[in-house]
């Protein structure tokens, strides 16, 4: 499994055609959960040294329906 904290980070690697299995709510700080596809950490090195390319308008869509997924969940949880 690749595990990340990122949102950024995890929008970027949806983008990229890696599929999330779950967001782990368990720890404090929330962890996107992906399958530890082959690539999928070359990927993350990508972004994490700014070489990564994809579409922005597509990033921008799956960032903000991540921050949102993430926002309902801690609502939901506080209530």
């Amino acid at each position: 499994m690749y595990k990340t904290s990122d949102t950024a980070l995890a929008a970027y690697l949806i983008t990229a055609n890696y599929q999330i299995n779950t967001i782990d709510y368990s720890q404090q700080r929330f962890q996107f959960v992906f399958p530890d596809d082959n690539g999928i950490a070359s990927a993350a090195n990508l972004y994490l040294t700014s070489q990564a390319k994809v579409d922005p308008s597509t990033y921008n869509r799956i960032y903000r329906r991540l921050t949102r997924t993430i926002h309902r969940q801690l609502q939901w949880g506080e209530e």
